[in-house]
């Protein structure tokens, strides 16, 4: 039997085991991040400006209010679109501060009149929002980008308390944190041990498709293997057919939500047969509940364990992402 103790003490120097046990309070970090930062004006839309791990607040803010009356964008790029103005909420989103993308979004953003709000654990965003005299949220330093989603998405619902823009979560924070004393470790452990060798693809309904895109990014930068996913019913559209042919080498994880469209919950039984029939092994995963936050954030931890035990089980660091910061390196020269 493999003595994952001992491999943890010699390839998690930074402790991400650590954080994932504890993102209860990482929940109340960034509430108070963000105790007293709020907006006045009238708004009539959100726009999120961020890259990659610092993005993933921002798509699963649209992901929890996704029949919200106020629409939500999520922005990874350059440039803003030419529909930011004086009537936009705006997070710039930096986990480190120097994203070079999201230094100049907020450049421009900054000039358009929007109500523009910064996150950082300090870097060239905070200096800039300070010179500005721009509201900043800091974020604790030490993490990588994707495990501080916990801290900057519930910095982020905060404000939105604050400003009167969305109803008081205080209940379903509770129920959320109660559920999170549950053993997602061992169930992740569990998981990693049957996808170990192969290539994950995640599937969704859109009820959770950011968190199906969560597990894909937990993959590649933890545990430094492809991955891949897909959201229903538009993948019954083409990628299913994929599986005309035999696909050892492939391992499919369906993220259920007990309240998807009946039609879509439908089409993802069909594909589910269709896939094993493929001799292709599925795993389903539903969290039940009558509280969205709760099978969101359930459902994302779940993913969190399952990577990092891949990364264990493959001998790497769960934190560095080596390839990334020598293509940054590389950008600057």
């Amino acid at each position: 039997m493999t003595d994952y103790d001992e491999l943890i003490k010699e390839l998690d120097p930074h402790d991400v085991r650590g954080n994932l046990l504890n993102l209860q309070s990482e929940i109340f970090k960034g509430i108070d991040a963000a105790k007293d930062v709020s907006i006045i004006e009238e708004i009539n839309k959100i726009i999120i400006l961020g890259l990659g791990g610092s993005a993933l607040p921002g798509y699963l803010l649209k992901q929890y209010l996704n029949d919200f009356h106020i629409p939500i964008y999520v922005i990874e790029d350059y440039d803003i679109p030419s529909f930011v103005d004086k009537e936009s909420l705006v997070f710039v989103i930096s986990y480190s501060g120097n994203t070079e993308e999201t230094l100049s979004m907020y450049r421009q953003a900054a000039k358009t009149g929007a109500k523009v709000i910064t996150m950082s654990s300090g870097g060239k965003l905070k200096d800039l929002a300070e010179f500005n005299k721009g509201k900043h949220i800091p974020v604790i330093p030490g993490l990588a980008p994707r495990q501080g989603y916990g801290l900057m998405f519930f910095s982020l619902l905060t404000v939105l308390e604050n400003s009167k823009i969305i109803p008081e979560e205080k209940d379903n924070i509770k129920k959320l944190v109660n559920a999170l004393k549950t053993d997602f470790e061992t169930m992740g452990k569990n998981l990693a041990m049957k996808i170990s060798g192969k290539i994950p693809l995640i599937y969704a309904s859109t009820r959770l498709s950011h968190v199906a895109w969560k597990w894909k990014i937990n993959f590649n930068e933890t545990a430094k293997i492809p991955a891949f996913y897909d959201v229903f019913p538009g993948l019954n559209h083409n990628e299913i057919n994929m599986y005309q042919n035999s696909l050892d080498d492939y391992y499919v994880i369906l993220l259920r939500d007990e309240k998807e469209h009946p039609r879509v919950s439908k089409h993802m039984d069909i594909s589910k047969k269709i896939i094993k029939d493929a001799g292709v092994e599925v795993t389903e995963i539903g969290i039940k509940g009558d509280c969205y936050l709760t099978r969101i954030f359930s459902t994302l931890v779940i993913g969190d364990w399952t990577a990092y035990y891949l990364a264990i089980m493959n001998e790497t660091d769960p934190f560095e992402v080596k390839i990334i910061e020598r293509l940054k390196e590389d950008l600057k020269k």
